[in-house]
């Protein structure tokens, strides 16, 4: 194809860049997975152990991403697989089984680093966090063959890697003298996706916080408004920027703050929040930078299945969904429907389908953001939004990922698109009448 009838063609059609959002999530396996567990479960009943770790590793092999890799030679099997930034090595024989990720590089012992490692030796189930002989920081799991049984050897492998690539990020920003190691792998995003993403986190992030130092009198009549506008906020850029290190660590922050506090005074909780919030506005825009980039995985986290969790939080709002649309109090209706979707995206392992359902209605809302990545099937069109595009992609997505188990069967006569506030509710609306 010529540069020319490439650049047509580009146009022509719907340009999807190829840009990762939201957190991995592996509650999904394939029938394919599902039958070499079961082939791991029957080998190790054989005492096959090497044979009964490979089927694990296609259980774990990604159909899409290339987040393992092994090789089998003289009795031993060897294998790496990718958690986020952090890479795992590990080694299986008829006699045992050994694996470690090497987290960061030190000159000094610090007390300070030493004892957080000591700390989360106590919160582990069957890794410990060390140091190796090359000077490194490093996490370790290893067991018999014969007492390693498939369930026991995923969860460790689960809990070892989550953990590597959790505390990778933590130590690196807190103690400037620690080195990153084995990063070679992630993916680094050109330099015009960084630059739109630090836009929308310096937009959508002060849009929040004028609104805390000037509200309307729709916000001052609302109180409940503060905690929906800072958590729609939050939940959005998690899944939309999919950031890593300081920033993911603020948005869980401030997600915890408030959910595990439940006995506070609302006021109590409103400031709390607001206080952690405003610490997103104080990391750096050179930190920012180092937190953008796309990884592979191997293991999500662990997060309730299913639709229930959707269809129950957006019939949560329901009621006040209704009351803030019938009396046009568009700002706070806005902020109610943006959490429902952000909240359900953090806080869900959806099928594939609905977090697709719950992605274009980002795509709707900020279209905007979306253009400016690259892509080029824009649904508003000033103030105009397209409901027959709209309509043609939910379809084309119910034909992408169909499922008998999620038999999604929207009624297109809810959608209503004359406004950005009918669409939310409507679509909203839609979407709680086929989950019922």
């Amino acid at each position: 194809m010529t540069l020319i009838s490439n650049i047509f063609s580009r146009k022509g059609r719907d340009f999807k860049p190829n840009i990762q959002f939201g957190r991995y999530c592996d509650a999904y396996k394939t029938e394919e997975q599902l039958t070499h567990w079961d082939k791991a479960m029957i080998l190790f009943g054989k005492e096959k152990y090497i044979e009964s770790f490979e089927a694990l590793l296609f259980f774990l092999k990604d159909p899409v991403l290339d987040n393992i890799s092994w090789n089998q030679a003289n009795g031993r099997l060897q294998f790496t697989l990718f958690q986020g930034s952090k890479v795992i090595n590990g080694e299986v024989t008829a006699m045992d089984i050994k694996v470690y990720s090497e987290i960061a590089g030190f000159k000094d012992k610090e007390v300070s680093w030493m004892r957080i490692l000591l700390e989360e030796n106590y919160n582990l189930s069957y890794c410990r966090f060390g140091m190796n002989e090359n000077d490194r920081i490093s996490i370790y799991f290893d067991n018999y063959a014969e007492e390693a049984f498939p369930q026991k050897t995923y969860e460790a492998l689960r809990e070892l890697s989550i953990q590597a690539d959790k505390l990778d990020d933590i130590l690196l920003f807190e103690y400037n003298a620690l080195t990153p190691l084995h990063n070679e792998h992630i993916i680094p995003l050109p330099e015009d996706v960084i630059n739109v993403k630090l836009n929308f986190i310096k937009e959508k992030s002060s849009e929040v916080l004028r609104c805390i130092k000037n509200p309307t009198p729709e916000i001052l009549s609302f109180s409940s408004s503060y905690i929906y506008m800072i958590l729609a906020c939050i939940y959005k850029l998690d899944y939309l920027i999919k950031p890593e290190g300081r920033l993911m660590k603020n948005i869980e922050n401030c997600h915890r703050g408030y959910f595990n506090n439940q006995a506070e005074l609302m006021e109590i909780k409103t400031s709390n929040l607001i206080s952690c919030f405003q610490e997103i506005l104080n990391i750096s825009e050179s930190d920012l930078k180092n937190e953008l980039y796309d990884s592979c995985s191997t293991f999500g986290l662990d997060l309730p299945q299913g639709t229930q969790g959707l269809r129950e939080i957006i019939e949560a709002q329901w009621v006040d969904l209704e009351w803030f649309y019938a009396n046009k109090s568009t700002t706070t209706h806005r902020f109610i429907c943006d959490y429902v979707v952000g909240f359900s995206l953090f806080s869900f392992a959806l099928p594939h389908f609905y977090k697709d359902l719950l992605l274009l209605y980002f795509k709707v809302t900020e279209s905007d953001y979306f253009e400016n990545l690259g892509y080029n099937h824009s649904f508003q069109e000033g103030n105009k939004i397209n409901r027959k595009k709209i309509v043609k992609e939910i379809q084309q997505l119910k034909t992408l990922h169909k499922n008998p188990e999620y038999d999604f069967e929207p009624d297109f006569s809810l959608l209503l698109c004359d406004s950005v506030m009918d669409f939310c509710h409507s679509y909203l609306n839609m979407v709680k009448r086929s989950l019922s």
